[in-house]
Formats: C-alpha cells, structure tokens, sequence
C-alpha cells in the first residue's frame, strides 16, 4: 500500500455542527427547519444532493436559491471548523513514512488548499481532489479513482478514510481497502454494514494499521489484522 485518500469534513476536521448551522440559516427565508438527525447522513453529499434529498419535491428555482443563499453564509460559519486532535499526529506520521496523500470532498478544491495552508499541512497532501473535478459525487468510486490516478496509483494500493458510508461504498467500489472513522460508538452499529474493511475511532490508530513498508496486509479479505475491528 503506497496511499490514503482522507475524506475531509467529519474525518479530519470537526465541521459537521458548523455545516449544520450553514444549512439552517440557508433555509431560514423559506421558513424551514433541519434537525441534526436528519442532517447528519447527509454530510459528504454535493450541496446540490443534499438539497434535493432534504426537499425532493421542490422545483429547480428553489434549489438553485438555497445553493445561492448557501454560499452567501457559508464562510461565516464554516472558517470557525477546527482539526479534530488526533488528525496532526495522524498525518505526521504517515508523511514520516512516506505514503503519499490526498484529500477527497464535496467541499471546494480552493477551500481545502487554504485550510492545508492555515493548518501547517501543505507538505502532507500530493493532491485534492473537490467539487465539480468529478462528474459523480459519492458513493460514486469516481473521486476515489481520480484521487488515486492523481497520486499515481492504482485504487487498490491505496486506503480510503473517512467517517461516513459515502467514503465506505465509494473505496469498496473502486478496490480501495476502506477505514471507516467512527468516534461515536452509537453510529458503529449504523455503519459497519456499509463493509468497511477496518474501524478506528482515533486517527492515531492508523498508524499502527498500516505497513510502515508500504505493502499490502497480507490476510484475505474477513482475515486480515483488524477486519471490521479496532486497529
């Protein structure tokens, strides 16, 4: 394995209670309230996706002015999203072992290279890969394998990572061995059957899943070191 492929919202940076708070206030003209509950499975869909599942029967007019007024908030909120604590230890060590890296969002490519920046993690990502740079959003495998092919490698050499079953179907779909990120023992049971290959519920914990030689885990799929169990 030569490369992890990080989802960003909700697996390194905690954004998930500020995105919320953009899709509230998005909708507030309209006169709309959105719950948690109903938003969390949502987070990792394109704007657009999201849109359309909270409101199926609104016409393109509505959609297209609650993406508007979504952008005209969005920064408001969304420059107060912080790294979660074990993200910078994570990303360390696998630059120190020399895997390569890239980040995979619905989020804007420009966004996210801004952040890197402000973070201190420029030198750790090869490549983002954002919104729009792919015809399909997840679960599609299409920004896996775009991710991957910018990196210079094949899917199945690299690891998926992320928190929600958007990344899980998405990396099983294009031959990536998956690590789903759970840090609430409450949405495990909701998770695992999206077939991750591995959980971890600290980002540290990678480090010790993954070959500080680069190669692939040796064990079949169901028998491999931390199949669908911690790392």
């Amino acid at each position: 394995m030569k490369g992890l492929l990080f989802d960003w919202d909700g697996t390194l940076i905690n954004s998930e209670p500020w995105l919320l708070r953009i899709w509230q206030t998005t909708l507030e003209p309209l006169g709309r309230q959105l719950d948690e509950q109903t938003f969390h499975p949502l987070i990792g869909l394109v704007a657009r996706d999201i849109a359309r599942t909270l409101f199926p029967e609104d016409p393109s007019a509505t959609t297209d002015f609650l993406l508007r007024r979504r952008l005209e908030v969005y920064e408001e909120f969304y420059r107060h999203a912080a790294p979660y604590p074990d993200a910078a230890d994570c990303l360390a060590g696998l630059h120190h072992l020399r895997y390569r890296m890239a980040v995979m969002t619905s989020n804007s490519a420009s966004r996210i290279q801004t952040r890197l920046q402000q973070f201190g993690w420029g030198g750790y990502f090869q490549a983002v890969i954002g919104e729009g740079m792919v015809t399909e959003a997840k679960p599609s495998p299409q920004i896996v394998l775009a991710a991957a092919r910018a990196l210079g490698l094949l899917p199945e050499d690299c690891y998926v990572v992320g928190d929600a079953q958007w990344d899980v179907v998405a990396g099983n779909r294009a031959g990536a061995t998956t690590i789903l990120v759970c840090r609430e023992e409450e949405r495990l049971k909701e998770l695992l059957p999206f077939d991750p290959r591995y959980y971890v519920r600290d980002l540290r914990e990678i480090l010790n899943l993954v070959p500080s030689s680069q190669e692939t885990p040796s064990g079949p799929r169901g028998e491999g070191r931390g199949e669908r169990k911690r790392a």
